[in-house]
């Protein structure tokens, strides 16, 4: 382990043009062009060399990981990049962060070959709010490996949902940069050739569905994050007409995670706020009987709120050098309101 270390920290030292391999030794170079383990200087950036037997030997267990922990660097690069670009949030929507741990949380789930398909799925179909957490030290996922046993019914639907992610990301305007950052995780994801089972170059097989299914629910993230930014824009937009007072609604509010290690950095999770006037939004009998009393004239030493009713849990999925845990923060987004 210690020598595996030592090679990772030259690694992430190096210059961008890599040494020459030595004539006894095996290299691997981290490319820019994935699908190769050999390139030229001008397509290389890094370079990761076995010289001994036994660094030989282990260099045919960590190719494979070279790949999945190269997919992990720019997808959290991706993150940080697309997201930072669009619309930073105001200081008035950046909040003290709270205290992570103390947040309510499903038991985590375990996320590899043994994972079953009723989460694959749910994981594939859902669309809800979803954070990605790195380790602070990047390093941290050099030994990270994680294999999918998907069915070709559940593969077919993950190509599906991701070729469509994609294409709306497409739409979107957004950086050079950011985009041919996309088009290196897209290649890192590339599934083997139908017709022969042709080699990608991608390391095991079995890994190649696992940055598939990260990089959708990384595209759906990304997704929601500019949706919500639309509505704010169209928010504050309406702000301007002239109006009476606010019915009961829901609004965004963004909380910033950064130290937490998460991505995206900042989370929306709403809140609900107007008038609890008549007619009663989303109410239940309770609500309407207090409601009777206001009309009536009754004193009430509390009157009618407007208050989240629906929640919305936040998927966090959990990197590290074991491996990736799914944890469900409960409650966590507020989804519809109604007065109280």
């Amino acid at each position: 382990m210690i020598l595996i270390m030592l090679v990772v920290e030259t690694l992430l030292l190096e210059s961008h043009v890599p040494p020459s391999p030595p004539p006894d030794g095996v290299c691997f170079y981290k490319c820019t062009v994935p699908g190769s383990d050999r390139c030229g200087a001008s397509e290389c950036n890094t370079s990761l060399c076995f010289r001994t037997p036994h660094e030989q030997r282990l260099s045919h267990d960590l190719l494979p990981t070279f790949r999945t922990f190269h997919f992990l660097s720019e997808l959290q690069k991706f993150l940080n990049e697309v997201l930072a670009q669009r619309n930073p949030p105001r200081p008035q929507d950046v909040s003290t962060p709270a205290a992570w741990g103390v947040l309510h949380s499903l038991p985590p789930l375990t996320l590899g070959a043994s994972t079953s398909e009723s989460l694959l799925l749910e994981l594939v179909n859902s669309s809800g709010p979803t954070m990605f957490s790195f380790p602070q030290q990047g390093v941290g996922l050099w030994t990270h490996r994680v294999e999918l046993d998907l069915s070709l019914s559940l593969l077919s639907l993950l190509r599906l949902r991701l070729d469509e992610a994609l294409a709306q990301v497409r739409l979107e305007k957004a950086e050079r940069s950011v985009m041919d950052r996309l088009q290196t995780l897209t290649k890192l994801t590339a599934f083997p050739d139908n017709r022969g089972g042709a080699e990608t170059g991608l390391g095991n097989p079995s890994e190649v569905p696992y940055r598939a299914l990260l990089l959708l629910k990384a595209l759906q993230a990304v997704l929601g994050t500019w949706a919500v930014e639309r509505a704010q824009r169209a928010a504050r937009a309406g702000q301007d007409a002239p109006t009476g007072p606010s019915q009961c609604r829901l609004q965004s509010l963004t909380v910033n995670l950064e130290r937490y290690f998460l991505e995206p950095r900042m989370a929306n999770i709403n809140n609900c706020e107007g008038a609890c006037g008549f007619p009663l939004i989303n109410e239940n009998n309770h609500a309407m009987l207090l409601n009777a009393q206001v009309q009536s004239g009754q004193p009430l030493s509390r009157r009618l709120c407007c208050v989240p009713v629906d929640y919305e849990d936040l998927c966090v999925i959990e990197l590290d050098s074991e491996g990736t845990l799914i944890t469900y923060k409960t409650n966590m987004v507020a989804k519809r309101c109604g007065c109280r």
